[in-house]
């Protein structure tokens, strides 16, 4: 946690004990709190700590869907910086997960690195599977064999039938093994 403030504060992201004025719509903002933990908070006042470790970019969200905190995103290779969605298996453009609420044509904060919470189909999902674009918009699938397309490992089991979150380990963002 030192290490992320004592490299982050450059790039001046203030360290305050409660955030007293929300960003504007579908814009987030990046702070530190005294207990050394970096947190993001957006428009509507939902705060969320920022796992250390993991690495963050900003994008634009060219989908015509809101991305909600764990939706997994594709880069959008027609425009610099942007990402969008897919209901497409196993897209080869997997990009990172969304760390909040994000309208389109607003810049998201993309995670694409360390252990992140990925919404997933309501398939079920075990420790140790590969995880890539699924079928739902959005939405993360499971499968044990690696394969291009695949954003990483999946730390946790889901049971079949339920949509919810389940823990994964990133990898990079590249969309290959």
């Amino acid at each position: 946690n030192s290490w992320l403030k004592e490299n982050l504060n450059p790039l001046l992201i203030p360290t305050i004990t409660t955030p007293t004025d929300f960003p504007p719509l579908g814009q987030y903002k990046l702070y530190f709190k005294p207990d050394g933990l970096l947190y993001s908070l957006n428009w509507k006042g939902e705060e969320q700590t920022l796992k250390p470790g993991g690495n963050y970019i900003q994008m634009i969200n060219r989908s015509v869907f809101t991305l909600r905190s764990g939706d997994i995103t594709i880069q959008d290779k027609t425009q610099a910086f942007s990402v969008t969605t897919t209901n497409q298996l196993y897209h080869p453009d997997a990009f990172g997960i969304s760390i909040s609420e994000t309208p389109p044509n607003q810049t998201a904060l993309i995670q694409y690195s360390g252990q992140a919470q990925v919404l997933m189909s309501t398939f079920q999902v075990n420790t140790g599977d590969f995880l890539y674009t699924g079928q739902v918009n959005r939405e993360g699938f499971s499968h044990p064999s690696a394969a291009i397309g695949a954003l990483g490992r999946i730390l946790e089991p889901k049971t079949y039938g339920s949509l919810g979150k389940v823990s994964v380990l990133l990898s990079g963002g590249l969309g290959k093994v």
